[in-house]
C-alpha cells in the first residue's frame, strides 16, 4: 500500500515538478490548492493547478482559506505597515495558512503521510530534531520564509526540489510537458 503525499499545488512550475517527483517515487499524490482570495486571478490559479493534476492523473482539491488569509496575512500586513513596522506576509502566510489550515487539512482530512511544497529548502533529522537546511540552488533558497515551522510541521513535510536548481526544475517540466513549463 502506497503512502499518501499531499502537495500544495499552485499550478506553477515548482509545485508541478514537486507533484511529478513524488508520483514517480510511488506516492499516492493529491494536489491541494489553497484559495487565498476570491478574485478571477485566484480562480485562474485553481484552474492551472487542476490542469496539472489532470495531466498527472491525480486527485485535486481546492481549500478556500480566503477568510483566514484576509485576517491573518492581509490585515496583519496593513496594521503592521500603518504602525511603522516592516511586515513580512510570506512568513506569516507560511506559518498560519500553508502550515496552518492547509497542512492541517492535508494531514487530518486527506490523510497525508507527508505534505510537500515546491519550496527550495531541505529538512534533515539531526540529533533528534528536524532542522531546516539550505537547498542546492542558493539563488532560490527559501529558509528565511520557513523559520517559524515547528517539529510537528517539519516531521511531515518534504521539499523534493531541495536537490535541484531552478534550471533543472524547468528542464523536468519541459521534458514531461507540464503546464506551465517555465516561471
Amino acid at each position: 500500500m502506497s503512502k499518501t503525499a499531499v502537495v500544495a499545488l499552485s499550478g506553477g512550475v515548482d509545485s508541478s515538478v514537486t507533484t511529478l517527483l513524488l508520483k514517480q517515487k510511488g506516492y499516492e499524490v493529491i494536489g491541494l490548492t489553497g484559495k487565498m482570495v476570491n478574485t478571477p486571478c485566484a480562480d485562474a490559479i485553481c484552474q492551472n493547478a487542476k490542469k496539472v493534476a489532470d495531466k498527472l492523473g491525480i486527485k485535486h482539491e481546492v481549500l478556500d482559506v480566503s477568510k483566514s488569509f484576509q485576517k491573518k496575512v492581509i490585515e496583519y500586513f496593513e496594521n503592521s505597515y500603518r504602525n511603522g513596522k516592516t511586515p513580512n506576509p510570506c512568513i506569516t502566510c507560511n506559518e498560519n495558512i500553508k502550515w496552518g489550515e492547509i497542512f492541517d487539512y492535508a494531514v487530518e482530512t486527506l490523510g497525508a503521510d507527508i505534505f510537500a511544497t515546491g519550496h527550495y529548502a531541505d529538512i534533515r533529522y539531526v540529533d533528534g530534531f528536524y532542522k531546516l537546511y539550505p537547498a542546492k540552488d542558493s539563488h532560490k533558497d527559501q529558509l528565511y520564509f520557513l523559520y517559524r515551522l515547528g517539529q510537528r510541521e517539519l516531521s511531515k513535510t518534504v521539499f523534493p526540489l531541495s536537490k535541484y536548481s531552478k534550471d533543472e526544475v524547468r528542464e523536468i517540466a519541459q521534458k514531461y510537458d507540464l503546464p506551465p513549463k517555465s516561471s
